[in-house]
């Protein structure tokens, strides 16, 4: 009989207690400031419903109930509804919330003094401060005398900056993951120390931020074996000119082998004030006018907008165990005629799900090879359709007119460790009546989604450019330019844990009013390393022949997990 190990509850407890607190401490967020001219007050305008707004004149703020775009005596100007910002004020909800596009977010809540001060620290408080990365600020070029509380009008060219300021994540992320880790490994809650231990996706990108390689996220998630090589877009916000140039690693930190084809820097070129990606197909997207949802829900109804209203961290984990199927049904106001239609999301795979894996793969025991083996054998459609029928893809639905939930696309896997910026684009047709409803499904614990919205702006002014590679060189200092110029089969292998490379490409700065977001444009796959041992357990593999069976192992693991420690009286039980 296997002996139980024990310990003290209190230290338990106060173990468990003193890791969250510094775990809390050292979670670093950062915010990033968007400075934006008049040109590009259209843009903000649109975007009311999503921040609390600001007008600086000289020494006073006056918060921003409401503003539209008007025109007086012939020029272009805005209409604001402001008040006093140094007092309190609370806003009358609409008889129905969120009844049209139009209401503002926070017209149920008390806004107090702007938290962002010009030339402070772009890192806050995420429990004090959460509203700071919702703020906008628009500064006049001199004070206007006389100015009160009521609806006023003024002349777009009074303003000379606008700061638009939002959360900024990549940052906090790999912040937050290399500070946990490299102080306090020993204190990290016991899931997260077991998942971490586990950790095998896929290769790592990091960006040189001018004084050190931050973690930016990983490429090609779920490309394993050859069958199943993918192209990938990962976006590089990090990334920093450093004396004329840009500088990423690739790098193998697991046991694994890794093979890249190619690797390049891409650029997309857009106004400013703008996003851009590239969706799920390669094709670049701009984003001018996002729109969160007026509506969303978990499969057991619970209410998932606060969660994925702002990419805050504060994510819905597809985690109900009761659930046929996991989902989150979002609804948002249609914009009927346009000719584009775009589902941005801020998201990633869970570690539980990157561990669920591990325990499948396990069942292999010594037969691991030999499985390994098959799965080369097979198609890449079959791979692909193997990988759908467990629910490993976010599914996106859309709910027609005629009430039924058809396929709008899917999110390929996109690993576990970083947060990332997605894009679907969406069929116009599909999109019928003044309300569009979304549907995202997958497996338990695989997916979870921090920031959801949908976007209707027109793809325009925008140009792709590629920067010129400098050099790329692994961890021995040889050159793997040739390996990673074309995609023509001759790959970078990365065979062996620790093994890096190196590029350098020359920074092209965009013209004058554009902005420029960068891109890591790569193309490959890679390979588990195990050496399990045992008998494999042919009656627990049979099982995962079922389609959506990863769903109910992924709930059934879960509750083993969470069962291996109960409380007796005054002590931990560890089985």
């Amino acid at each position: 009989m296997k002996k139980l190990r024990t310990i003290p509850l209190r230290r338990a407890i106060t173990a468990f207690l003193c890791g969250l607190m510094v775990f809390y401490t050292i979670a670093c967020s950062y915010y990033k400031v968007a400075i934006n001219t008049q040109k590009n007050l259209p843009i903000i305008v649109a975007q009311q419903s999503q921040k609390i707004m600001y007008l600086h004149n000289g020494s006073d703020v006056y918060l921003i109930k409401s503003l539209k775009m008007a025109e007086a005596d012939g020029m272009e100007s805005v209409s604001m509804d402001i008040v006093q910002a140094n007092e309190p004020v609370s806003i009358k909800p609409h008889q129905t919330e969120y009844s049209t596009k139009k209401t503002p977010i926070w017209d149920t809540v008390y806004i107090n003094t702007p938290h962002y001060v010009p030339g402070k620290s772009k890192r806050y408080n995420s429990t004090q401060e959460a509203g700071i990365i919702r703020e906008v600020h628009f500064y006049l070029n001199a004070p206007v005398s006389g100015l009160a509380p009521g609806i006023v009008q003024i002349p777009a060219s009074s303003f000379y900056e606008i700061h638009v300021i939002s959360k900024d994540a990549a940052k906090s992320a790999a912040v937050t993951v290399l500070t946990t880790l490299g102080v306090t490994a020993g204190l990290f809650l016991l899931l997260g120390i077991i998942l971490v231990s586990t950790k095998s996706s896929c290769p790592y990108v990091y960006a040189f931020d001018g004084n050190q390689y931050v973690l930016q996220g990983e490429i090609y998630s779920g490309a394993v074996l050859r069958n199943l090589e993918r192209a990938d877009h990962l976006p590089m916000p990090l990334l920093k000119t450093v004396q004329g140039e840009y500088r990423l690693r690739i790098a193998n930190e697991l046991k694994e082998q890794q093979y890249v084809n190619f690797a390049s820097l891409k650029a997309i070129r857009h106004p400013e004030g703008t996003q851009a990606l590239f969706d799920v197909t390669g094709a670049p997207q701009l984003i001018s006018q996002p729109q969160p949802p007026i509506q969303a829900v978990s499969a057991l109804g619970q209410d998932l907008r606060m969660l994925v209203m702002q990419s805050d961290q504060q994510a819905f984990q597809f985690d109900e165990q009761e659930a046929l199927k996991n989902s989150a049904t979002l609804s948002f106001s249609n914009q009927p005629g346009a000719m584009h239609a775009k589902l941005l999301l801020n998201a990633k795979n869970t570690l539980w799900f990157d561990h669920l894996f591990g325990r499948f793969a396990t069942k292999f025991g010594s037969a691991y090879p030999a499985w390994v083996q098959t799965q080369q054998s097979m198609t890449t459609e079959q791979r692909v359709q193997a990988q759908k029928d467990q629910d490993f893809p976010l599914s996106v639905y859309i709910k027609t007119s005629n009430g039924q939930w058809e396929p709008a696309g899917k999110f390929p896997m996109a690993g576990p460790l970083a947060w990332r910026d997605m894009v679907l684009p969406l069929d116009p047709v599909m999109l019928q009546g003044e309300t569009v409803e979304i549907r995202l499904e997958t497996g338990y614990r695989f997916w979870e989604i921090n920031y959801v919205a949908i976007d209707f702006s027109n793809n325009v002014d925008m140009k792709l450019v590629t920067m010129p590679t400098k050099s790329a060189k692994d961890q021995s200092g040889k050159s793997q330019l040739k390996a990673l110029a074309d995609n023509d089969g001759l790959y970078l292998e990365q065979l062996s844990t620790g093994n890096y490379t190196e590029m350098s490409f020359k920074a092209l700065p965009p013209p004058r009013g554009q902005a420029q977001t960068l891109f890591l444009h790569c193309k490959g796959y890679y390979v588990h390393v195990r050496d399990f041992n045992g008998q494999p357990q042919l009656g627990e593999l049979e099982k995962f022949r079922q389609p959506h069976y990863f769903d109910q192992f992924s709930k059934t693991e879960f509750r083993q997990f969470m069962s291996g420690m109960r409380i007796e009286s005054d002590e931990v039980i560890i089985k």
